[in-house]
């Protein structure tokens, strides 16, 4: 159902809200909370109309008297507040990829273009990841099962274990949208965010929205589910 009412969308955005930890400097994160759930979904006019048509859930809510809907230029905000923390959390060893994709063709084919994209910057998050922090916890399991540390067989198990955490990624959040190039025709532009945990993932950006530095537990809670998977694959092939 498309809803046009500012009062509505602010009326589904308040429901959501009250299941949502947030700060009240941080209305950034509530919209990427509400988009990550699926709750809305903001398209630019194709005639040019400064108003967008807001997706919302078909559930009945009743209206507040007051409402205000976020802007586009609000939700790009949002947007680039969430590029930001992606990238902060990977450098900290909490691997996350964003990325956009564009088609003139279908939504499909953008979706297809953003996910390989994300994808692909999860990879290298996540390489980025085994060469520092994975390795520092493997360290503390040499003892019971052997040192592989200086192993060739060690560091391609690295390898296939980084495949397998990238293979089984989850997607946190996927946006598009319709917007006009240069010629007038339409664009599908979509974005999308992939990570190892997506309900880690949330809580980091809940908390980090908050002030608060990235929770060490999250890493080393990665770190050892990464060094679990390694060392398996290691005892299969003893």
């Amino acid at each position: 159902m498309i809803f046009n009412n500012k009062t509505t969308f602010f009326a589904a955005t308040i429901c959501f809200m009250m299941l949502l930890p947030s700060s009240a400097d941080a209305f950034w994160l509530d919209i990427i909370k509400l988009v990550a759930k699926g709750v809305i979904n903001i398209i630019q006019d194709p005639n040019g109309s400064p108003a967008n048509k807001i997706q919302t859930s078909t559930k009945q809510i009743p209206e507040p008297a007051t409402a205000t809907e976020p802007t586009e230029q609000e939700l790009l905000a949002a947007f680039d507040s969430l590029s930001r923390y992606c990238k902060k959390f990977s450098e900290q060893g909490f691997p996350c990829g964003m990325h956009s994709g564009k088609s003139t063709l279908s939504i499909s084919n953008a979706m297809e273009i953003a996910n390989t994209r994300a994808d692909g910057e999860l990879a290298k998050a996540v390489k980025q990841f085994v060469n520092t922090k994975a390795t520092d916890v493997l360290a503390q399991f040499e003892d019971n099962d052997g040192n592989f540390s200086e192993s060739t067989e060690f560091k391609r198990t690295l390898e296939v274990a980084a495949s397998q955490e990238i293979s089984g990624a989850q997607t946190y959040l996927t946006h598009s949208r319709i917007i006009k190039n240069a010629k007038g025709k339409d664009v599908y532009e979509v974005v999308v965010v992939r990570v190892l945990d997506a309900k880690l993932f949330e809580k980091a950006l809940t908390e980090s929205a908050q002030d608060k530095p990235l929770n060490q537990s999250i890493i080393m809670e990665t770190a050892k589910s990464f060094a679990s998977k390694v060392k398996a694959l290691l005892k299969k092939k003893i």
